[in-house]
């Protein structure tokens, strides 16, 4: 009854997608002139891709990176005084 009342659907790729899709295609050494759902059926995962140590990575240089515009000090621990 309430797909009646509703707007109109219709399927669209933008102009973004295209050309990333394209990009990725070129780097893969695949012809561009491939239907992008043909090219996504056929990704092969490779074997030697360790996600873990790839994320790993990023955050220590996403951490080098706020470190070095950071200005450390180095300050000796303050002394518990005695009760």
């Amino acid at each position: 009854e309430l797909s009646q009342l509703a707007f109109p659907l219709r399927s669209l790729k933008l102009e973004v997608v295209e050309k990333q899709l394209k990009k990725s295609l070129l780097i893969q050494g695949k012809s561009s002139d491939v239907d992008a759902s043909n090219s996504i059926s056929s990704f092969e995962k490779p074997e030697d891709l360790d996600i873990r140590l790839h994320e790993t990575l990023r955050i220590m240089s996403d951490w080098i990176v706020l470190l070095e515009n950071s200005p450390i000090t180095i300050n000796e621990p303050e002394k518990e005084s005695e009760i």
